[in-house]
């Protein structure tokens, strides 16, 4: 089906003011929405009405989206699990600048208990699953605690 010249007029005009009052209309699927933008999908989310009272950041590391998540929400207490001692200093920091804020030195799972965590020079890319080089010497293994989230 074609559009007819009056429907595209109408359509460009109405573009253009939503434009000038600061808004950008897209389609529901639109390949322009920021697909993985973290910051886009809780905006998202406050602006349909979830405000939660808790945020939980499980692999918290340097707490970055934990940042993010209370810039969004300023009012919710956070909760932050990492099982890398290496994160400590900024864990703390993140606590002493949003002080409802906690963090646990621990992994989390389906079942407490202890798992071996592959230690990355990196930091970022450590985990629980088994490394496929097992012999690099870029990486070390220890033994974390594993906690559940209920």
């Amino acid at each position: 089906m074609q559009k007819t010249p009056l429907l595209v007029k109408l359509k460009q005009a109405g573009k253009a003011l939503t434009t000038r009052l600061g808004y950008d209309i897209q389609r529901r699927n639109s390949l322009l929405r920021p697909a993985g933008d973290m910051q886009f999908m809780l905006d998202s989310l406050k602006q349909r009405g979830f405000n939660p009272d808790w945020v939980l950041d499980v692999g918290a590391n340097k707490a970055e989206w934990s940042r993010t998540a209370k810039s969004i929400f300023p009012t919710a207490h956070c909760f932050l699990i990492e099982p890398q001692i290496e994160m400590q200093p900024a864990l703390e920091k993140f606590c002493r600048d949003f002080p409802r804020s906690e963090w646990l030195l621990a992994g989390a799972g389906a079942e407490s208990g202890e798992l071996t965590l592959t230690i990355w020079d990196d930091l970022a890319g450590s985990s629980f699953l088994p490394s496929m080089q097992s012999d690099s010497p870029s990486n070390n293994r220890r033994t974390v605690e594993i906690v559940t989230i209920d």
